[in-house]
Order: C-alpha cells, then sequence, then structure tokens
C-alpha cells in the first residue's frame, strides 16, 4: 500500500471489483471513500483536490468532474459525472481518479467502467 489510499466506487458500488458499470443517458455519481494518508497518521483526508476524468480506451476526454470534501466524513470524496451522450452501450471507458496536495499528484487509480442502459 502507497502512502495514500481509498476506496472508489462508481454507482452501483461493488466491493472488491475494479470493474464498474456506467449508466448510458444520465450523470453518474463517483465516490472516493476513506481516502488517507500514512504520512498523518492513518488520518483522513479533508483538504485534497480530488477530480475524476471519463476517458476512452483511446484516451480522448469525454467528461470530467471534482470531487468535493463531506463534511464529517473520513475522507469521503463525493462527484457527479455529466450525461455523456457519446457512451456506446457495452463499450468500455477508463475513469481517472487523481488527488492533489499542494498542487502535488499523491494518489492516481485508472478504473473500468462499462456502459450499460439502466433496467
Amino acid at each position: 500500500m502507497g502512502r495514500y489510499s481509498g476506496i472508489l466506487s462508481i454507482l452501483p458500488r461493488y466491493e472488491g471489483d475494479i470493474e464498474m458499470e456506467l449508466f448510458l443517458g444520465q450523470q453518474n455519481l463517483v465516490l472516493l471513500e476513506g481516502l488517507k494518508s500514512a504520512l498523518l497518521g492513518g488520518a483522513g483526508l479533508s483538504t485534497a483536490t480530488t477530480t475524476v476524468a471519463l476517458v476512452t480506451l483511446s484516451g480522448t476526454t469525454l467528461a470530467n468532474a471534482t470531487l468535493a470534501y463531506v463534511s464529517g466524513t473520513v475522507g469521503r470524496y463525493e462527484g457527479t459525472l455529466p450525461v455523456v451522450s457519446s457512451l456506446v452501450e457495452g463499450t468500455e471507458y477508463l475513469a481517472h481518479i487523481k488527488v492533489l496536495s499542494a498542487a502535488t499528484t499523491v494518489a492516481f487509480w485508472k478504473f473500468r467502467a462499462t456502459a450499460i442502459e439502466r433496467r
């Protein structure tokens, strides 16, 4: 484990599974749970700048969002990806999550997300 850790999910959340679903034709909530710093004795971070980018497998950015700290939590950040009309059902995309502290990237995750129609 690195100096920074957290659990990421794009709703619906699947514990222990990094493949996630991305719903067509709607906004998608992005959650980063339990962002902590080993440099702070494992304390939760509440002042990080956290962003998500939805990217095609070829590297084209489709959408960006900022994840805001949820007051009163231990390192929970939430953000909403806007509706992306160009998503194709069954296609895989990447969610790039970046955490900055004092303008330095301190954590970065890439998660696969498959676009599906909500039923």
